[in-house]
């Protein structure tokens, strides 16, 4: 390594480890699957094939090497050939099994705007720090590997005895002072150097450019965002003036939309714009996986997931569909025609059966995941007997029962299953009432 570390006992703990990883590495070689034309292949058979042509001797010569340097720190060459093979082992595994796009997928998870354009920004810093590193290390073995010149620029370090730690960071701030309009008292002493200190410069040059127009656009695009939030809260001040509300309904209305951005977060899917413009094979997968697992809650469609997946498969995508309720928001009231079964994902429901009589209040019934209510829609025409309202902000899928009656009558057994269904619903509803 470019820096000579003294032994130490962490540093012997590192290299115990580093040895085990490598050998688990080299076992778990074999059960590892790899991607063919998109797919996954798992089998045994393949997998221990295509590791052992392919990574087997060098992860073994990777282990050996490990061996050998512990046992006898004679082998400098051994291990310089080693710690080569596993850089470009662990570069290659990183690639091959999609970690990079995986860390990049992890995007996907976070909702605020702010933090994603906030990490996008640490990513381009750290790439940053993480090339600096090596460059300071080829710096700094540069100045130290004769090359036959009379002065080297780490002569001055060596004299005053300085510490591993002060020695690398001083070639690390070199090699930011490359990179950034910063300056170092360190500069090269000979062409070797020298030329190493141009090829620096001229990489600098082209990264630091790229670096500075990737956070110019973050934090435009920062901006781009407070700037739509300005823009809705003026327009809102705007109107209350020119229409002389109240103080008491402005401010009902300000705490409304606090409220609902503090505890609302859920979207449906009809929100998103680009969904839209998806292919018919990526809506069907995209309804599938939404709405599978909540509908198979249900007895009915657990049975059509169990029996046949194309039934439940058209109905998640003809007769499925999702809303978003704000809190307090009344779904139905007494009296309204029923046309959809309601399944909440997110939030609760309460519904309230019944006539309020006077001095008597309402038995509340909260609904929540993994329930459902209105089923009865879809086997006959239903009028509302409750009211339903939510708590809380709600996202609920809800089941169209024309669109469901379209999909179900062109399949004779899903069909014979729905009447068998119904029969004995009407059964159990009589049997409670009576």
């Amino acid at each position: 390594m470019p820096f000579d570390i003294p032994d130490a006992l962490w540093m012997r703990a590192f290299q115990r480890f580093t040895l085990a990883f490598w050998i688990v590495d080299l076992v778990l070689g074999f059960f590892m699957g790899f991607y063919i034309d998109g797919i996954v292949e798992l089998r045994l058979s393949r997998t221990a094939r295509n590791h052992f042509y392919r990574w087997f001797f060098v992860d073994l010569f990777i282990v050996l090497a490990e061996i050998l340097v512990s046992e006898s720190a004679s082998a400098f060459r051994v291990l310089k050939t080693a710690r080569f093979l596993r850089v470009y082992r662990s570069c290659r595994q990183l690639f091959q099994t999609r970690s990079i796009g995986r860390l990049g997928h992890l995007g996907d998870l976070i909702k605020s705007d702010f933090l994603l354009l906030f990490l996008r920004l640490l990513r381009s810093v750290c790439i940053l720090l993480v090339l600096n590193h090596f460059i300071s290390c080829a710096w700094w073995a540069v100045g130290t590997v004769d090359f036959g010149q009379e002065r080297r620029w780490v002569d001055r370090l060596q004299q005053e005895d300085r510490s591993v730690l002060y020695c690398y960071l001083t070639s690390l701030h070199w090699s930011l002072a490359q990179f950034t309009p910063a300056s170092s008292e360190i500069s090269p002493t000979n062409e070797i150097e020298r030329c190493f200190g141009i090829g620096c410069l001229l990489l600098g040059l082209m990264v630091f450019s790229s670096i500075v127009s990737s956070t110019t656009a973050v934090v435009s695009a920062m901006r781009a965002l407070k700037t739509q939030e300005v823009r809705r809260n003026t327009e809102m001040r705007e109107f209350f003036i020119d229409r002389s509300l109240s103080t008491e309904l402005k401010a009902r209305i300000r705490s409304f939309l606090n409220t609902k951005a503090a505890h609302f977060t859920s979207k449906p899917m009809s929100a998103v714009e680009n969904f839209a413009a998806l292919p018919f094979e990526l809506k069907r997968i995209l309804h599938w996986e939404l709405f599978s697992a909540l509908l198979m809650k249900h007895p009915l469609f657990l049975l059509f997931g169990q029996k046949t997946k194309k039934a439940l498969h058209e109905i998640c995508q003809y007769a499925t569909s999702e809303a978003l309720y704000l809190p307090g928001e009344e779904i139905f009231r007494r009296g309204s025609k029923a046309e959809e079964m309601i399944l909440p994902s997110h939030g609760r429901l309460n519904y309230l059966p019944g006539i309020e009589h006077e001095g008597q209040g309402l038995k509340t019934i909260s609904v929540e995941m993994g329930q459902w209510l209105c089923e009865q829609c879809l086997w006959i025409a239903w009028t509302h007997q409750g009211r339903l309202e939510t708590t809380q902000g709600s996202l609920c899928a809800l089941v169209n029962a024309k669109q469901f009656s379209s999909v179900i009558e062109h399949r004779p057994q899903e069909l014979h299953c729905c009447r068998q269904y119904a029969q004995l619903w009407l059964e159990y509803v009589r049997d409670v009432l009576l």
